[in-house]
Protein backbone atom coordinates (compact mmCIF):
# COMPACT_ATOMS: atom_id res chain seq x y z
CA UNK A 1 0.00 0.00 0.00
CA UNK A 2 2.74 2.54 1.20
CA UNK A 3 4.60 1.26 -2.19
CA UNK A 4 1.50 2.44 -4.29
CA UNK A 5 0.59 5.98 -2.47
CA UNK A 6 4.36 6.92 -3.59
CA UNK A 7 4.25 6.01 -6.89
CA UNK A 8 0.93 5.83 -8.22
CA UNK A 9 -0.74 8.77 -9.17
CA UNK A 10 -4.16 8.35 -7.22
CA UNK A 11 -5.75 11.51 -8.12
CA UNK A 12 -5.97 10.17 -11.83
CA UNK A 13 -9.17 9.60 -13.61
CA UNK A 14 -8.52 6.83 -15.85
CA UNK A 15 -6.67 3.89 -14.90
CA UNK A 16 -2.97 3.72 -16.77
CA UNK A 17 -2.36 0.90 -18.16
CA UNK A 18 2.04 1.20 -16.70
CA UNK A 19 0.80 2.16 -13.13
CA UNK A 20 -0.92 -1.36 -13.43
CA UNK A 21 2.28 -3.65 -14.69
CA UNK A 22 3.84 -2.14 -12.41
CA UNK A 23 1.18 -3.62 -9.17
CA UNK A 24 1.23 -6.37 -10.53
CA UNK A 25 4.93 -6.62 -11.01
CA UNK A 26 5.58 -5.06 -7.62
CA UNK A 27 3.47 -8.50 -5.84
CA UNK A 28 6.15 -11.44 -5.05
CA UNK A 29 5.85 -13.85 -7.46
CA UNK A 30 6.16 -16.41 -4.91
CA UNK A 31 2.77 -16.83 -3.81
CA UNK A 32 1.20 -16.83 -7.09
CA UNK A 33 3.71 -19.17 -8.37
CA UNK A 34 2.69 -21.35 -4.57
CA UNK A 35 -0.99 -21.52 -6.03
CA UNK A 36 -0.21 -23.32 -8.84
CA UNK A 37 1.82 -26.07 -6.27
CA UNK A 38 -1.40 -25.92 -4.43
CA UNK A 39 -4.08 -26.29 -6.63
CA UNK A 40 -2.12 -29.78 -8.43
CA UNK A 41 -1.85 -31.22 -4.99
CA UNK A 42 -5.68 -30.48 -4.24
CA UNK A 43 -6.38 -32.70 -7.23
CA UNK A 44 -4.06 -34.91 -6.45
CA UNK A 45 -5.47 -35.87 -3.18
CA UNK A 46 -8.99 -35.41 -4.17
CA UNK A 47 -8.01 -38.18 -7.38
CA UNK A 48 -6.78 -40.84 -4.21
CA UNK A 49 -10.09 -39.90 -2.53
CA UNK A 50 -11.95 -41.46 -5.93
CA UNK A 51 -9.73 -44.45 -5.74
CA UNK A 52 -9.86 -45.63 -2.29
CA UNK A 53 -13.06 -44.34 -0.19
CA UNK A 54 -11.19 -44.82 3.21
CA UNK A 55 -9.03 -41.47 2.01
CA UNK A 56 -12.71 -39.84 0.92
CA UNK A 57 -13.95 -40.68 4.24
CA UNK A 58 -11.57 -39.08 6.02
CA UNK A 59 -11.34 -35.90 2.93
CA UNK A 60 -15.11 -35.08 3.83
CA UNK A 61 -14.37 -35.23 7.74
CA UNK A 62 -11.55 -32.91 7.05
CA UNK A 63 -13.84 -30.38 5.44
CA UNK A 64 -16.45 -30.69 8.24
CA UNK A 65 -13.38 -30.09 10.80
CA UNK A 66 -11.55 -27.15 9.32
CA UNK A 67 -14.32 -25.59 8.04
CA UNK A 68 -16.34 -25.34 11.64
CA UNK A 69 -12.73 -23.86 12.84
CA UNK A 70 -12.75 -21.38 9.42
CA UNK A 71 -16.21 -20.35 10.35
CA UNK A 72 -15.10 -19.14 13.97
CA UNK A 73 -12.51 -18.00 12.76
CA UNK A 74 -14.16 -15.33 9.85
CA UNK A 75 -17.10 -14.95 12.52
CA UNK A 76 -14.74 -13.48 15.34
CA UNK A 77 -12.54 -11.76 13.19
CA UNK A 78 -15.35 -10.18 11.90
CA UNK A 79 -16.48 -8.97 15.05
CA UNK A 80 -13.47 -7.86 16.44
CA UNK A 81 -13.05 -5.53 13.38
CA UNK A 82 -16.25 -4.43 13.84
CA UNK A 83 -15.61 -3.20 17.38
CA UNK A 84 -12.59 -1.63 16.75
CA UNK A 85 -14.18 0.33 14.55
CA UNK A 86 -16.82 1.28 17.57
CA UNK A 87 -13.70 1.70 20.37
CA UNK A 88 -12.09 4.65 17.99
CA UNK A 89 -15.36 6.04 17.53
CA UNK A 90 -16.99 5.92 20.98
CA UNK A 91 -14.49 5.43 23.47
CA UNK A 92 -11.10 7.16 22.17
CA UNK A 93 -13.32 9.56 20.09
CA UNK A 94 -10.60 9.88 16.91
CA UNK A 95 -13.83 9.96 14.20
CA UNK A 96 -11.54 11.40 11.07
CA UNK A 97 -8.10 10.23 11.84
CA UNK A 98 -5.65 8.06 10.43
CA UNK A 99 -6.39 5.64 12.74
CA UNK A 100 -10.21 5.94 12.45
CA UNK A 101 -9.66 5.54 8.59
CA UNK A 102 -7.78 2.11 9.35
CA UNK A 103 -10.34 0.73 11.49
CA UNK A 104 -13.25 1.34 8.79
CA UNK A 105 -11.12 -0.66 6.04
CA UNK A 106 -11.19 -3.11 8.72
CA UNK A 107 -14.65 -2.81 9.27
CA UNK A 108 -15.24 -3.04 5.61
CA UNK A 109 -13.50 -6.64 5.53
CA UNK A 110 -15.10 -7.24 8.50
CA UNK A 111 -18.60 -7.32 7.84
CA UNK A 112 -18.62 -9.23 4.73
CA UNK A 113 -16.71 -11.89 7.25
CA UNK A 114 -19.23 -12.28 9.89
CA UNK A 115 -21.98 -11.32 7.82
CA UNK A 116 -22.08 -13.53 4.79
CA UNK A 117 -18.36 -15.87 4.56
CA UNK A 118 -18.80 -17.33 8.08
CA UNK A 119 -22.63 -18.17 7.60
CA UNK A 120 -22.19 -19.44 3.78
CA UNK A 121 -19.55 -22.28 5.09
CA UNK A 122 -22.11 -24.17 7.02
CA UNK A 123 -24.37 -25.38 3.91
CA UNK A 124 -20.66 -25.80 2.13
CA UNK A 125 -19.86 -28.39 4.72
CA UNK A 126 -23.47 -30.23 5.05
CA UNK A 127 -23.65 -30.62 0.95
CA UNK A 128 -20.05 -31.75 0.34
CA UNK A 129 -20.45 -34.28 3.00
CA UNK A 130 -24.00 -35.31 1.96
CA UNK A 131 -22.97 -35.54 -1.77
CA UNK A 132 -20.17 -37.16 -0.96
CA UNK A 133 -21.56 -40.16 1.06
CA UNK A 134 -24.19 -40.51 -0.92
CA UNK A 135 -21.76 -40.88 -4.25
CA UNK A 136 -19.34 -43.14 -2.33
CA UNK A 137 -20.80 -46.75 -1.76
CA UNK A 138 -19.45 -48.28 1.97
CA UNK A 139 -16.46 -50.29 2.27
CA UNK A 140 -17.05 -54.33 2.51
CA UNK A 141 -15.58 -55.73 5.02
Amino acid sequence: MVYIKEHMKLDATTASEKDSKEVVASAPSTPRKACGTSSSSCFASLWRCLLQSYFFIGYLIAIAFFGLFQAFFMANAGGAWDNAKKIVEVDLRQKGTELHAATVVGDTVGDPFKDTSSVALNPVIKFTTLFGLLAVKSPSP
